[in-house]
């Protein structure tokens, strides 16, 4: 059981490359970030470093002021499990883009997640794309196909426990 209530995403500023926005996610996404982390008690590791298949959704927009621009960074595809002689909620590196998007060399080592005391910040609001025009924005999500991983809004930011964004 987990008692993921609050946070949000990563911003990256890769200075003249561009940005990365390390999304959170819906509660199912996140408990699959958080699965080596009890909530609530000391027990188990402090930093974890997150298997490929646990990856959050990495993003990036062509342009920020246009929430249609995204662009997935890594792209993944749901595996076979040859264990379990079955297709299973795993997941599988499609495509990574880091090259392409950033430029060349530009590579991504390892995700590191570490739990901490902190208070949860606010502040992507003012790194993210607009949300604002709702009606435009509608209009080009209804053409995604369904399941697509672009299908993304301003809650996928300001995360689980209510959003900051616009």
């Amino acid at each position: 059981m987990y008692n993921i209530t609050k946070g949000e995403a990563v911003f990256v500023n890769l200075a003249e490359r561009g940005d990365l926005f390390v999304l959170l996610g819906g509660e199912d996404e996140a408990k699959i970030v958080f699965s080596h982390f009890r909530q609530g008690t000391s027990q188990g590791p402090s930093l974890v470093e997150l298997s490929q298949y646990q990856y959050p959704k990495l993003v990036h927009f062509k342009n920020i002021s246009d929430p249609t621009s995204i662009e997935m960074v890594m792209e993944f595809q749901s595996c076979a499990d040859k264990s379990q002689r079955m297709l299973a909620e795993k997941k599988c590196l499609k495509a990574d883009l880091f090259e392409t998007i950033y430029g060349r060399g530009v590579r991504l080592r390892s995700i590191i997640i570490e739990r901490t005391d902190e208070a949860v910040t606010r502040s992507i609001a003012s790194h993210m794309p607009s949300y604002r025009d709702q009606e435009q924005y509608l209009k080009w999500f209804r053409t995604l196909p369904y399941g697509d991983p672009r299908a993304v809004n301003a809650n996928d930011f300001g995360a689980i426990g209510g959003s900051n964004a616009d």
